[in-house]
């Protein structure tokens, strides 16, 4: 059990070095996202790099809060897989936080999980960026001489 709890310090300690390098690649000037699927395409190999893409992606499912004792089947425990679970969604989440600017976190406030915050900044800002790059490509061939 010590040893878990020193592996799982350490991917802490990881996080939080992860957590600063990210905010020196977004500092506040630069933390709009204005170009969505440029953002995203930055953010996604770090969380692969990391093995905390399932976290937003849907793969890693939150487990349930509470097992049954292999003891006593009429009690129940809290699972401690769930605790896990939800450390490293909250690292995710704060990660995901600190590279959005203030008008941006205004859409997902309240949002409790790095996978909620992810589905929501995906309907906002996917179709607009889309059909931003749609405009971007077609501005070439309207462009006259």
């Amino acid at each position: 059990m010590l040893l878990a709890s020193y592996r799982w310090f350490l991917r802490i300690d990881f996080l939080v070095t992860l957590f600063l390098t990210l905010l020196a690649w977004y500092p506040s000037s630069l933390k709009i996202i204005t170009i969505y699927l440029l953002w995203r395409s930055q953010f996604l190999p770090v969380l692969r790099a990391h093995g905390l893409i399932g976290f937003v992606d849907g793969s890693n499912v939150c487990p349930d809060e509470s097992v049954v004792s292999s003891e006593n089947l009429n009690l129940n425990e809290i699972n401690p897989l769930f605790s896990s679970w939800v450390q490293q969604d909250q690292v995710v989440l704060c990660l995901i936080n600190a590279t959005l600017s203030e008008g941006v976190l205004a859409h997902v406030v309240g949002l409790q999980t790095s996978r909620a915050v992810w589905l929501a900044l995906d309907r906002r800002f996917a179709s607009l960026s889309r059909s931003h790059i749609i405009q971007l490509k077609s501005q070439p061939q309207t462009i006259k001489k």
